[in-house]
């Protein structure tokens, strides 16, 4: 409807190829998920037929409550607060260590997870940080194959000892002494690769194969670890838990609400990346009035070097916040 109207009204801006959207659509397209999106007329409608019954309208302000909630700058700090926590658990507190070799030290690679890397998505600076310790192994490869051949050089020494102690004969020295060279060759051959896999258990590195949306279950699913993360804020402790059970009640039926894109958002930025999305030039808000705060942060985080021209009257909103 608005880019009709921009048509019909200023042809000369030519908006033929400009896209448009929903923040339902868009958040369908961002998380690509199979996830039911709540009618947000629904409860609208509920908001507007509330009856006289004091239960009624007891529920419908908790409702809007809720959705306050969501789209305020504490709900963005609570999943901050979640980030971190999972942050925590990829960064290794001891140095990483090879082969023996000590190769990293722990300093330098929370360096660079809060640091070098601090505007990357979690999967993407976990690759990153590998890519530098992987780095730190190659310039310290001679002292690694030093390493693995002093190894096997010692248990050369013990098959040679019990050789001559007749513990074994001559045939199985001879083929100890074969396999250990294959194995102490194929060790060194496999530096490159044994090391990746150490550093993914080092840095417990995001299951790619973890959706968002099983990300914002986790953040909403523990009572006593949602109210850590949302401690601090403006909200009592009854609210807090409130809407941490209308989400997760939500989630359970795999339904989401539109209040939800913020939250849903900013876990896509951080943990997989956002995309395309953010090589947008201009971005053209309609029915502004509309989001919340949270909501605005986010669009302007995802898409950072993008300029917006927000269109809308506070007198039209429609939602509280």
């Amino acid at each position: 409807m608005f880019l009709n109207y921009i048509a019909n009204v200023l042809p000369e801006l030519d908006v033929e190829g400009v896209k448009q959207t929903t923040i339902e659509e868009l958040m369908k397209e961002i998380l690509g998920e199979d996830v039911r999106i709540e009618d947000a007329d629904e409860k609208l409608m509920q908001i507007i037929e509330t009856g006289d019954k004091q239960k009624d309208k007891k529920e419908v302000e908790i409702s809007k409550t809720i959705s306050k909630l969501k789209s305020s700058m504490d709900y963005k700090n609570g999943i901050n607060r979640f980030l971190e926590e999972l942050a925590n658990g990829n960064i290794g507190s001891r140095e990483f260590v090879f082969e023996g070799i000590s190769i990293t030290e722990a300093d330098k690679i929370k360096s660079m997870f809060y640091e070098d890397f601090k505007e990357y998505p979690e999967n993407k600076k976990v690759e990153n940080i590998t890519t530098r310790i992987l780095g730190d192994i190659n310039r310290k490869k001679e002292m690694i194959e030093e390493n693995i051949r002093e190894e096997f050089s010692k248990k050369g020494e013990e098959l040679l000892s019990r050789y001559k102690d007749g513990q074994i004969n001559k045939e199985e020295f001879e083929k100890g002494k074969q396999r250990l060279y294959n194995e102490r060759e194929k060790r060194i051959k496999s530096i490159n690769s044994n090391c990746k896999k150490q550093i993914k258990k080092y840095l417990q590195q995001p299951e790619k194969s973890k959706s968002i949306v099983e990300y914002y279950k986790e953040f909403v699913y523990d009572s006593k670890k949602y109210s850590e993360y949302m401690g601090g804020g403006s909200c009592d402790n009854s609210l807090v838990e409130a809407t941490r059970n209308h989400a997760k009640n939500l989630l359970s039926k795999n339904n989401i609400e539109i209040e939800d894109f913020a939250a849903l958002m900013y876990l896509k930025s951080k943990l997989h990346g956002i995309g395309d999305i953010a090589k947008m030039k201009h971005v053209v808000v309609d029915e502004a009035q509309d989001l919340g705060t949270f909501q605005y942060w986010v669009l302007n985080e995802i898409m950072k070097d993008v300029t917006f021209t927000v269109l809308g009257d506070i007198a039209q909103g429609i939602f509280e916040f």
